[in-house]
């Protein structure tokens, strides 16, 4: 590893280890199985990142040859493993979280699509060498570090894809108090200290001799709920860190919290951020994958 790459691992590894959200969900698959629908209907279904992504693929030739074999690392409800099995590939979808992985079988099954869905810790499971023509990891919290980064590199023989943020995500206040609901119960503002930033990977590839691409795309997301619903989800969620919350009456507090927020008895969630879609070849330098991993 030479000396940029070794400034870029640690610059990411200082990040990660300030992560607020790594701290206070230490077990992210109950979190995500407490989320999955809402997750599903809000932000898992905002599409301008799967289409910009699509769309460069096939500028760049990508489908064509043989049959593509994609891995999605933390594949969510299928937002893009689902259009990647729609283009032809054969796609495994790894998540940790049960819950999301129903949502993306369902899916599946309902459009005839050729997605194995995998259940798992992706640090934990073995995986080949090189097996994949595409590795994708987009948001996912498990690779907001260099070492699973550098492992998901060495699983491909062709293409890697990281979406990360490109700016601090512009999030509309649940309601119009001062606080978030996190501030409120938690003491604190959910943070990955930028950690989830794309000028990590990005910065790293470039050291290790790539030539990354990252395509900016604005995605925005909105969801609604019925009151009761949002109480419920709510709550849910917030069980899977009941250590951590500061207020002795949370639950009443949450109620609260959704009830002051209702817009014609709904309870709106809405954000918007700027993505970074990297995309990098690695056939280009056969050996920076043999210093690194």
């Amino acid at each position: 590893m030479n000396r940029r790459e070794e400034f870029w691992v640690k610059c990411w590894r200082d990040a990660a280890e300030k992560s607020l959200y790594r701290e206070t969900f230490p077990e992210e698959r109950k979190c995500w199985d407490a989320t999955a629908d809402y997750y599903d209907a809000g932000m898992g279904s905002s599409n301008e990142r799967v289409d910009v992504l699509l769309g460069y693929l096939k500028r760049q030739g990508f489908w064509n040859g043989s049959k593509k074999q994609i891995l999605d690392i933390g594949s969510g409800t299928g937002a893009f493993a689902l259009p990647l099995a729609a283009c032809g590939a054969a796609v495994t979808a790894l998540d940790c979280s049960p819950e999301m992985n129903r949502i993306v079988r369902q899916k599946a099954r309902e459009k005839d699509l050729n997605v194995k869905v995998q259940t798992g810790d992706f640090n934990r499971l073995p995986f080949e060498t090189r097996a994949y023509d595409l590795v994708i990891g987009s948001m996912n919290p498990g690779l907001y570090h260099p070492e699973p980064f550098l492992r998901m590199l060495s699983l491909s023989r062709d293409l890697v894809v990281y979406v990360g943020i490109c700016d601090t995500p512009v999030k509309k206040k649940d309601n119009g108090s001062c606080k978030s609901l996190d501030e409120i119960l938690l003491g604190h503002t959910m943070t990955h200290s930028g950690s989830n930033h794309v000028q990590y990977p990005c910065q790293l590839l470039k050291a290790m001799g790539y030539r990354p691409v990252v395509l900016p795309v604005q995605c925005q997301w909105r969801c609604e709920e019925e009151e009761a619903l949002a109480v419920g989800r709510l709550i849910r969620h917030y069980e899977t860190v009941e250590t951590g919350i500061i207020v002795k009456n949370w639950r009443e507090a949450i109620r609260a919290y959704v009830k002051d927020a209702l817009q014609d008895g709904r309870f709106i969630n809405e954000g918007k951020t700027v993505m970074g879609v990297l995309v990098c070849s690695l056939k280009s330098e056969e050996t920076a994958m043999e210093m690194t991993v």
